[in-house]
């Protein structure tokens, strides 16, 4: 019954019964009866009829308190205070309400074969109603947002939007049957290293080893320790009968970073002097090494909340991003440091654009013959990549208007 038509009965019934509320009622109803038919009034009504009919069970909080207990999903009332707040923030009609909640009764919010399907896609087709409900749309995109229960940002919305995804105590989420690794590109990507996914115990003394060997040919060293791009412009710089022995440190330090992995593609990269193929070796390397150790999980889901709509990308191996035209891309990758959370990049999933050609790439030495750099000496980096900063060897140099080794280059985030 709508509630206009509520209140006249209610009128005629209180005149006869003579009730002490009547004036007050009758004053209402007058006032409701003058509102004029426009879908605001509409709306308003429908906003009254529901918060009467659930009056006693607490009104509209305890109406949209009753509607989630009723998915009956255990990360849904573990988040029920937060849920219900960010429900009532938004402004939807019953019909909106309804079939948010009826979708969401029913599992049927997230397209979960969709979702584990290989390829980029869009959260506007992931999740169920979201271009036909605008209620949908913003809870989506306000929970997208939320890291809370144990859950990173993304993972707290799979989870509470379907039955069938849930938080396991060893991983990332349940999704279908299926342990998925979530992996989640924000103000940073994700990075393929944990407590299990870590560099062998010989990192730190091969690190130290490196630091002593060549640390005072590097100036103006990030704090994060040596990049790849320092790697690479050092090999330009020594003599061709100190090379053998630089590629063996450099090999040393990536056979710890990924031990018992192929690091032939990053050290061909190295010595070619392409840090685009260096680092998408890199990349590859470190993703094979973590699905090495991984062997639970069935694949991984990359969700990128900067882009807009937000996009997801399923993947188990290298192949099916390619298949999609879609590759890794490593941040800054950080070889030798004292932190080996460094030695593992935040990574992203991006189109392929042709040829791997990396930003970072510095512009190869000139050919001729080294000129001295005249500059007061420095200390040395000993032990630790955040000491002073060294020089380089002054019997050599950089061409001119080349950039010193260790100074960030456009597009690199030390």
């Amino acid at each position: 019954m709508r509630a206009k038509e509520f209140l006249i009965l209610l009128e005629r019934e209180e005149s006869i019964n003579q009730d002490p509320l009547y004036p007050i009622k009758f004053a209402i109803a007058s006032k409701i009866k003058d509102l004029p038919n426009t879908p605001d009034t509409q709306k308003a009504l429908q906003e009254i009829e529901e918060m009467l009919s659930h009056i006693g069970a607490g009104g509209k909080l305890g109406l949209i308190k009753n509607k989630l207990q009723a998915i009956d999903d255990p990360d849904v009332n573990r988040a029920q205070k937060l849920l219900a707040k960010y429900i009532l923030s938004i402004s939807m009609d019953q019909k909106q309400r309804d079939d948010l909640f009826s979708k969401w009764e029913k599992d049927q919010l997230i397209n979960i074969k969709l979702l584990l399907s290989p390829g980029n896609h869009k959260i506007t087709d992931v999740i169920n109603g979201y271009d036909s409900n605008p209620a949908i749309r913003e809870l989506a995109n306000d929970l997208s947002q939320i890291a809370a229960l144990g859950h990173g940002k993304g993972e707290f919305l799979l989870s509470v939007f379907s039955k069938s995804i849930t938080k396991l105590q060893k991983g990332d989420l349940l999704i279908g049957g299926k342990q998925i690794e979530v992996k989640t590109y924000d103000i940073g990507g994700g990075r393929f290293y944990d407590q299990e996914v870590k560099p062998a115990a010989g990192y730190s003394a091969a690190v130290e080893n490196f630091l002593n060997t060549y640390g005072t040919k590097f100036s103006n060293a990030a704090a994060s320790g040596l990049k790849l791009t320092d790697l690479i412009t050092l090999s330009e710089i020594l003599s061709s009968t100190e090379l053998p022995t630089y590629y063996k440190d450099v090999a040393t330090i990536l056979k710890n970073i990924f031990p018992g992995m192929d690091i032939s593609d990053i050290m061909n990269g190295i010595k070619g002097k392409s840090l685009g193929e260096a680092k998408q070796a890199y990349a590859l390397t470190n993703l094979a090494y973590y699905q090495k150790i991984k062997t639970e999980d069935y694949g991984i889901l990359s969700m990128n909340l900067q882009t807009d709509p937000i996009s997801m990308v399923f993947f188990r191996n290298p192949e099916e991003l390619e298949a999609g035209g879609m590759r890794l891309h490593a941040s800054t990758v950080y070889p030798v440091s004292t932190d080996p959370r460094n030695a593992y990049p935040q990574m992203k999933i991006v189109k392929t654009k042709g040829k791997v050609v990396d930003p970072e790439t510095p512009t190869p030495l000139a050919k001729s013959k080294p000129k001295a750099i005249n500059q007061p000496p420095r200390q040395p980096i000993t032990k630790s990549v955040t000491s002073p900063p060294g020089v380089i060897n002054k019997n050599r140099t950089l061409a001119k208007g080349k950039i010193p080794m260790g100074a960030p280059v456009d597009g690199e985030v030390s």
